[in-house]
């Protein structure tokens, strides 16, 4: 608690520090989706529970060593500092996270949270469909199995349910993201959240900070699932935003970042969790209407100059070091890269690896159907919906 009391002011790094970040990124992506992502996919086409488990080891085990580099990249050249509260899932946990969808990057900044549970294992995100079509990030997007909509309520509603089912039977340590506001807290969004809700009979209250959240997709993803599978309802908000405009793609290739990032979670045990629809609205009824309550709170206090926490004392910010965690990604992205690049020099087989691939991509991704659509497909083929991991 007493880290939120420090209220730094908004020092943003600027343009170098933003390319820096964003060309890092973006090198490591295109290095992991047309390496470890084919080697991935190979795996699981082979018709064996054995390779499956294999393939989905080393994609939890390569997707942790991104998003832990993605995540010193924020805290250590970005500056950002994350205050975590609450309560966390193990490693080895199977979950569902709700969260409130401040700004496009929120699934970004989340990975401060993961960092924070012991590691990205199992990271997968709902996303529009525009987030597969991106060269090289779209990619490893679709090798992590994330679920993307095409904003049609037929497509997505019986989408939702198989990729979640599958993910959950076939993936290790799945978490899965999902925003039930169903878009961002965008200016737009807000003035249509008020129309709608000033229409309502009688009318309901105008929310400034949280958009009223939709059941069903929620629902598709609850209805089916194992027991097993917990809920994590987190809250987040930023703090020394540069002139109190959201963290957008354009800002963080400027270097302007939050100076502080807010992420709380509270967890409803797998005993109490949702599959009904009126228990999934109504829990999520209550969930946004708290949201709304506590960040109506925190960014008032920033606006009164008080300092801004989305919980009383009596949570401590979960923090640990991760120097040593930081140094083993570093290490094994020095090592790929420097492999990488090696045998684009010196090896015409391997190029000849990277045009394949690449085409590939292209193709499925232009298709529609994705990298996780052929997953999906393989698995009912073959195992007919049965938990394997």
């Amino acid at each position: 608690f007493a880290k939120c009391l420090d209220m730094p002011e908004p020092a943003q790094k600027g343009w170098l520090h933003g390319i820096l970040f964003v060309a890092i990124i973006a090198w490591e992506v295109w290095s992991i989706s047309v390496t470890i992502v084919p080697f991935c996919i190979l795996l699981v086409w082979i018709p064996s529970p054995v390779t499956l488990k294999i393939s989905r080891t080393i994609m939890a085990y390569g997707s942790n060593m991104t998003f832990a580099s993605y995540c010193c990249l924020l805290e250590w050249l970005a500056g950002v500092q994350f205050v975590v509260t609450g309560d966390l899932p193990k490693k080895t946990d199977r979950c569902i996270l709700s969260m409130n969808h401040y700004c496009r990057l929120d699934w970004m900044f989340l990975w401060g949270w993961y960092r924070r549970c012991h590691g990205c294992y199992g990271y997968k995100v709902v996303l529009k469909d525009l987030g597969k079509k991106i060269p090289g990030l779209g990619w490893g997007l679709q090798g992590l199995l994330c679920i993307f909509l095409r904003r049609s309520a037929e497509q997505d509603l019986p989408y939702i349910r198989d990729m979640s089912k599958h993910i959950f039977n076939t993936a290790l340590w799945a978490k899965v993201l999902i925003f039930p506001e169903g878009t961002d807290l965008s200016p737009n969004q807000l003035n249509k959240s008020r129309e709608w809700a000033e229409k309502q009979n009688p009318p309901k209250p105008v929310r400034k900070h949280c958009l009223y959240p939709r059941t069903k997709g929620m629902l598709a993803m609850v209805e089916d699932l194992d027991e097993d599978v917990d809920l994590y309802d987190l809250t987040i908000a930023y703090e020394g935003m540069y002139n109190n405009e959201r963290p957008s793609e354009p800002n963080i290739a400027k270097g302007r970042f939050p100076t502080k990032v807010h992420i709380h979670s509270v967890k409803t045990h797998r005993d109490n969790f949702p599959r009904q629809e009126p228990q999934v609205q109504k829990w999520l009824e209550k969930s946004f209407l708290e949201k709304e309550e506590v960040l109506k709170t925190f960014y008032g206090n920033i606006q009164k100059g008080e300092p801004p926490c989305l919980v009383g004392p009596e949570y401590i910010p979960r923090e640990e070091d991760a120097t040593l965690q930081y140094i083993i990604c570093w290490a094994f992205w020095a090592l790929l890269s420097f492999c990488v690049i090696y045998l684009m020099r010196t090896s015409s087989l391997f190029n000849w690896w990277l045009f394949v691939w690449h085409i590939f991509f292209i193709c499925v991704t232009i298709h529609g159907i994705g990298v996780e659509g052929i997953d999906l497909y393989l698995g009912k083929q073959r195992y007919g919906g049965k938990r394997l991991l």
